[in-house]
């Protein structure tokens, strides 16, 4: 499953590109949906015929059973009221179903086989993301090399927009250090992974992702000030890569611009110095609050803050304020409260861990995961489908980490989490149920939908949330 999903990332754009004129935000989304439901049956055949016995307990650690149960709970219930609460249940439904979606996603691809997990996913995310950008490096230099216009919408292809791509790479770079800094490819492979991290790096600065940047900066001084002997390898090989990509950037992208003569569409420093994603932020942050402070307790809906047309964006770009304002302070006290668990377990494991290859494994998934969470906090990286998969990869690299040092336990309290477990796996598989019922008859009528919302904004221009037009 776990190279499945590789494989997926890496054709995914490609066939956003092939089916053009249908918005690769779109193709995404399908994509998406299909994943998640086979990863829906994947777990739900392991729960059937050999049950993951304490998961939970694996996951987490065993003394902290009740309160992971609590937080649980609390997720449950007060999500299932904020769907139900809002004034269109049905889109709020679709929400509940791309997030239990993917958590089953997470579950499929964490019960894999622990000894040759690590390998799979460093296999996982070489395939993901280095083809990609190898393309779009080799794009690059031909539209150089023939004199036409740099335009990076055009360049990134298969993303209805450029930083879209960028959300992946806050995720992409510091897992491909990961591979770079271990021996668990061959050296051909862990070469071709330092290549392509090099290039990420340059095509990084050349779309000027400042929240990329400053996400990926903190998770690396986090892992530094956290755990400085484990971290020492893997932040070699991600400062050695992010040097050398720099001047990839100013030899290709200024110095052969120049020397070409050719045009392109926004100048880097001219995109970096732009002040209107700042403002354009903080409108959007006083309207998500506005909505939370309208209903503090239940939210105004899972995906609500596209049902009100604010003429910008269909999403706030901030997680912690979308969960806020679309589903309500219990709700989002309980997930920032179970992100924080699994987060504090991770660095306080990490840091026990002696310096070596399950260690530097250790720094790359906690690395990218607090760089997730700081992305989060400027940008939709929650939102996009391509950029969720690569969350629940990395989510499900990490619990594959900790299996290793938590093996399930026989004991009466192991089968009662066996039981809990069950539960939200078929909860996990009626949602799936419940999406694909819900997305089908639109993925069928697509083109004249998009037509129909292009139509009522009065726009081409739009704002992706789960379609492409964003609003509903």
């Amino acid at each position: 499953m776990i190279l499945f999903l590789g494989g997926v990332l890496f054709l995914a754009p490609l066939l956003s590109f092939l089916a053009d004129p249908v918005p690769g935000h779109d193709v995404q989304r399908i994509i998406q949906i299909a994943v998640l439901v086979l990863a829906a049956g994947v777990v739900a055949y392991r729960m059937a015929w050999s049950a993951p016995s304490g998961l939970l307990d694996r996951m987490y650690g065993c003394r902290n059973t009740v309160l992971i149960q609590l937080l649980l709970s609390i997720c449950v219930l007060t999500g299932a009221v904020a769907v139900l609460h809002a004034e269109r249940p049905l889109w709020s439904l679709r929400e509940a179903g791309l997030y239990l979606g993917l958590l089953g996603l997470v579950m499929a691809i964490a019960c894999d086989d622990v000894v040759a997990a690590n390998k799979r996913y460093c296999w996982a995310v070489l395939l993901g993301i280095g083809p990609y950008v190898v393309f779009v490096c080799s794009l690059i230099a031909a539209v150089l090399v023939s004199h036409e216009a740099l335009i990076r919408q055009a360049i990134f292809v298969g993303y209805s927009n450029f930083r879209f791509f960028n959300h992946v790479q806050t995720i992409a770079i510091p897992l491909l250090a990961t591979v770079c800094a271990t021996s668990l490819l061959p050296p051909w492979a862990r070469r071709a992974a330092f290549i392509v991290l090099v290039a990420a790096f340059a095509l990084m600065y050349f779309s000027a992702a400042r929240a990329t940047f400053g996400a990926m900066c903190t998770g690396a001084i986090a892992v530094a000030i956290v755990a400085p002997r484990q971290a020492k390898r893997w932040l070699m090989n991600l400062t050695v890569a992010a040097v050398l990509g720099a001047l990839m950037y100013l030899l290709l992208f200024e110095g052969l611009l120049r020397l070409t003569q050719s045009g392109i569409d926004v100048s880097t420093v001219d995109l970096l110095a732009n002040g209107r994603s700042i403002d354009l932020r903080q409108y959007l942050w006083r309207i998500a609050f506005g909505d939370f402070m309208e209903s503090p307790w239940w939210g105004i809906g899972p995906m609500h803050f596209a049902h009100r047309f604010n003429g910008e964006a269909a999403h706030p770009h901030n997680a912690l304020l979308q969960l806020l304002a679309e589903w309500g302070l219990p709700f989002t006290f309980a997930i920032v409260s179970l992100a924080g668990i699994a987060l504090y377990r991770l660095v306080s494991r990490l840091r026990l861990e002696s310096p070596g290859e399950r260690a530097t494994i250790g720094v790359g998934v906690t690395c990218a995961s607090i760089a997730i969470a700081a992305d989060g906090m400027l940008s939709g990286n929650f939102v996009m489908p391509l950029s969720q998969l690569w969350i629940a990869m990395t989510a499900g690299w990490w619990v594959c980490w900790m299996r290793e040092l938590n093996p399930p336990r026989e004991s009466a309290s192991a089968m009662t989490g066996v039981r809990r477990l069950a539960l939200g796996v078929w909860l996990v598989v009626a949602s799936q149920i419940a999406l694909v019922y819900l997305t089908v008859p639109e993925v069928l009528r697509l083109k004249q939908k998009l037509a129909v919302a292009s139509a009522e904004l009065r726009s081409d221009h739009f704002s992706p949330r789960f379609w492409s037009d964003g609003w509903f």
